[in-house]
């Protein structure tokens, strides 16, 4: 369906956000095996929730890493974010700044004696900001290869409070926010269909083989019917995974007896006759 212009603006900020914390991590992927990275994590401490884009433990700190991918330039007066225009923003610092604070109150709690050390990271190459001052803990994006290879030479050697710290992080993270927020939407509002993993076009089936009519990337039948219904267990998870139902959701002219082989392979079946359904 057409998302309404609340939820667009927001999938955009999403998606941005996180492209700019892939990049960041695949620059960290650089580092010796042995390095202890922890990507998008989530914790609660004093029925406070903050979520922290990436970790890199060593054997006496723990870095935290705040990613933004902002582009454009701003300028920073009196420590308030305005954009050029004069706009002005949340200042990136103070929530780099409440992370730092309450992932220490974490290690006090399960007393881990690491100390923090936060640095917020701007990964847009086409992001500057007037006026920053030097000591500020902020790595630009021309400096983050320069910072992540001072790593890539040293040897690695984790002390016992760092391997415990991260198993520890691990532990506690939290895998579904309760902040998460969706556009209100029934079933019968979606449209139906197969949709291209390259540019989300919906498939066509000339013959055997899916094909896409905008980019011409083809995907075998199996592969995205499964896909299909791996959305569906995402979008109605409340509802049955069912042959019909997902018959119905893959939109094109399918024998229903050959979902069912491919739903076969994949999933459990339970249930007989039109109670029938798959896990």
């Amino acid at each position: 369906m057409e998302l309404p212009l609340k939820y667009r603006q927001q999938l955009m900020n999403i998606e941005k956000g996180l492209e700019g914390e892939i990049y960041f991590d695949s620059q960290l992927q650089a580092l010796p095996d042995e390095s202890v990275i922890l990507c998008d994590l989530l914790f609660e401490i004093n029925n406070t929730h903050f979520q922290i884009d990436t970790l890199l433990l060593s054997h006496d700190v723990v870095h935290l890493f705040e990613v933004k991918n902002y582009e454009g330039d701003f300028m920073i007066e009196n420590e308030v974010w305005y954009t050029t225009t004069g706009y002005e923003i949340k200042n990136p610092l103070l929530q780099l700044q409440r992370n730092q604070s309450l992932l220490r109150q974490l290690f006090q709690k399960y007393r881990i004696s690491l100390p923090v050390k936060a640095s917020l990271v701007f990964t847009n190459p086409d992001f500057y900001v007037y006026q920053a001052s030097y000591d500020l803990p902020i790595i630009f994006p021309h400096q983050i290869e320069p910072f992540v290879s001072q790593w890539k030479h040293d040897p690695v050697q984790f002390s016992h409070e760092s391997h415990r710290a991260a198993e520890k992080l691990q532990a506690l993270h939290i895998e579904m926010s309760p902040f998460r927020q969706f556009p209100a939407f029934t079933r019968r509002q979606l449209q139906n269909g197969i949709r291209c993993r390259a540019c989300s076009a919906f498939l066509k089936l000339p013959q055997r083989t899916l094909i896409c009519p905008a980019c011409g990337r083809a995907e075998s039948l199996e592969k995205g019917v499964i896909r299909n219904a791996e959305e569906w267990k995402l979008l109605f998870p409340e509802e049955p995974l069912t042959t019909r139902g997902v018959h119905e959701w893959c939109g094109l002219d399918i024998d229903k007896k050959r979902i069912k082989r491919i739903l076969s392979k994949k999933y459990s079946r339970f249930g007989n006759g039109r109670r029938s359904h798959f896990q």
